[in-house]
């Protein structure tokens, strides 16, 4: 192994180097864009599905305050519930403070 460079060499090597960081740091700041882009998609979502399950609830509510209802009913409002604890479940809670 050679460990004696020209001052050509050895700047050519830095040069090299320091285009490989550039790209790597460019990159990263790239990667990190997208997550946040991601990470707001992902709120909307979040708040999309409470939005949701809280406008099912108000329908619950107002179908039992309603008085009796057909079984057709029934089963439409447990198919929808279910649904949305489907979903729900595919997104995780946001963290408590």
């Amino acid at each position: 192994m050679r460990f004696s460079y020209s001052l050509i060499e050895l700047f050519d090597l830095v040069y090299l180097t320091h285009l490989k960081v550039s790209k790597l740091m460019a990159t990263q700041a790239e990667l990190a864009t997208e997550l946040r882009a991601v990470n707001v998609s992902l709120e909307k979502i979040g708040g999309e599905t409470a939005t949701l399950l809280q406008k099912i609830a108000d329908l619950e509510a107002a179908v039992v305050a309603g008085g009796t209802t057909t079984p057709e009913v029934d089963a439409a409002l447990a198919a929808v519930k279910a649904q949305a604890t489907r979903v729900d479940d595919m997104v995780p809670d946001a963290p408590q403070p």
